[in-house]
């Protein structure tokens, strides 16, 4: 896994290597700390523990899917092996959609911490 910086952005981008194929992120940020900073988050949290298996027919759906509701947005480029490739972005509003959908999973993931908290005093 690696930082990059691409010749037609001005973020940073993050590469790994995943089911035989080279991924390109991008960060969304020029600040190379912040990039490094999220570097290290997404290896620590995904690709190091092996905890999140992406299968390329789910995926592609899913940004076409996510790009026609405006959530992200795409553009062309080359690959490092000099093959054309999309590159994604989030939006705006994906942001907006993401820090919604992201309270009401830590709304949930919290209920469920809570029932299934051991009881300190036992029912009679």
């Amino acid at each position: 896994m690696s930082l990059f910086k691409r010749n037609n952005s001005p973020y940073w981008w993050v590469k790994f290597p995943h089911n035989g194929r080279r991924i390109q992120h991008s960060t969304g940020t020029a600040d190379q700390a912040k990039a490094q900073e999220y570097h290290d988050k997404l290896k620590a949290s995904l690709w190091d523990q092996e905890r999140l298996a992406v299968h390329y027919g789910t995926l592609y759906p899913g940004l076409l899917q996510l790009e026609q509701d405006g959530f992200v947005s795409s553009e062309w480029g080359v690959s490092d092996n000099g093959r054309r490739a999309r590159y994604y972005a989030i939006t705006r509003a994906g942001k907006k959609r993401l820090a919604k959908q992201t309270a009401q999973w830590q709304q949930t993931t919290d209920i469920l911490q809570r029932f299934l908290r051991p009881h300190s005093e036992e029912v009679s």
